[in-house]
């Protein structure tokens, strides 16, 4: 095959890549994401907080595994839209998530950095984006990371950790 030849297969194979690349609704479930489970494969469902939580749901929407509850996967949805905070979780992850954050948020709230600088220096850290640096996004080994960085730095800044969980 001549390079002639090459450039125009490899054209022809973006061409059909592009035209079979999937095409989104814009009004797809009212603007909310398509998003998976990544514990069963199953597409979540953006509901009530009310639907996991019962009667002591606050105002505000999940995205819930379509199995749940055998598959207790869900996360919470920036209030008033359909953007996850974070991907989903089961039990196990939501817990060491709201771990990660008691610990990590005393960096902030003792004033060691300000808020978006804490999340600047999870970014920088990790070496990670900015959307990436949220403990949303974090696996159960990112979250344990996460602790023993920002225990780091509160030991370094002589805040002694009570009570944190």
């Amino acid at each position: 095959m001549t390079l002639s030849g090459v450039f125009l297969f490899a054209q022809a194979r973006i061409n059909v890549t592009l035209s079979t690349a999937p095409i989104c609704d814009e009004n797809h479930v009212n603007n909310a994401e398509f998003i998976r489970c990544p514990y069963c494969g199953s597409i979540a469902i953006l509901r009530d907080a009310s639907y996991v939580y019962g009667n002591k749901a606050k105002d505000g929407k999940l995205y819930v595994c379509s199995h749940f509850p055998q598959c207790n996967s869900y996360v919470g949805v920036h209030p008033g839209t359909t953007n996850a905070k974070g991907k989903l979780a089961n039990k196990e992850l939501r817990q060491k998530r709201i771990q990660a954050h008691r610990v990590f948020d005393q960096i902030w709230l003792n004033h060691i950095f300000t808020k978006s600088e804490a999340y600047r220096w999870i970014a920088d850290k990790f070496c990670l984006t900015a959307k990436e640096a949220h403990i949303g996004e974090f696996s159960t080994y990112m979250c344990d990371q996460l602790i023993l960085e920002s225990m780091k730095i509160l030991e370094n800044n002589h805040i002694p950790l009570r009570a944190i969980g």
